[in-house]
């Protein structure tokens, strides 16, 4: 059934399948082929209904979505994700999942295993007013106290 999905005279190739496309097939789109599923943009991403989501094979799972398309995936998305899905992520994908279930943790993070977050060092200003400080605060040795 899955197959007729992608004919010329239903929705055509996958690739040209919009967010409205997803919905309506709802959870046959987890039927849909590896590789149509690994190419999937965030447009299409976000038109995967949850139930879809709930039915993929935990193996195809890991294996279809890597870790920048999980962080595509809405909450209603990342929520439904089974057990058995989760435990057949690697832990790339497992944290990209978790990112997207705790929104509130706004961290930057590459998945390379290097930080983005900024450097922080003071600015020419702050090292100018410690020095102000610094002179107002020492006596003069000229001056009596």
């Amino acid at each position: 059934m899955v197959g007729l999905l992608t004919h010329s005279l239903a929705f055509g190739p996958t690739s040209s399948w919009g967010p409205d496309v997803f919905i309506e097939i709802g959870a046959l789109a987890a039927g849909l082929p590896d590789m149509s599923m690994s190419a999937l943009v965030k447009e299409q991403i976000e038109g995967i209904t949850p139930l879809a989501v709930s039915l993929i094979p935990p193996e195809k799972f890991a294996v279809v979505f890597d870790q920048s398309q999980i962080s595509m995936f809405s909450y209603q998305q990342a929520v439904v994700v089974t057990a058995a899905q989760r435990s057949a992520l690697s832990p790339v994908q497992q944290t990209a999942l978790a990112m997207v279930l705790t929104p509130w943790e706004d961290r930057p993070v590459d998945f390379r295993g290097r930080s983005l977050g900024l450097a922080l060092s003071p600015s020419p200003l702050c090292h100018l007013l410690g020095l102000l400080m610094l002179l107002i605060l020492l006596p003069c040795p000229a001056m009596p106290w």
